[in-house]
């Protein structure tokens, strides 16, 4: 997935764990990774969009 904000690509996983749904975002450059966990009734873009904002913010305490 390519960020809204900046030219940078990242990976997004999503696993299903009964009713909930784990979405792992990792920064392949740095190799930083953040999960978030979700409703598997959530919008999927929704969740995703969730994860990338917690590693952009992740990314900008770390200074990258």
């Amino acid at each position: 997935m390519r960020s809204p904000d900046q030219d940078k690509d990242y990976i997004i996983e999503f696993l299903r764990l009964g009713s909930a749904v784990k979405v792992s975002a990792c920064d392949p450059a740095t190799l930083i990774e953040v999960c978030i966990v979700g409703s598997v009734h959530s919008p999927a873009w929704m969740l995703e969009k969730t994860a990338v904002r917690k590693l952009e913010a992740a990314l900008a305490t770390r200074g990258r």
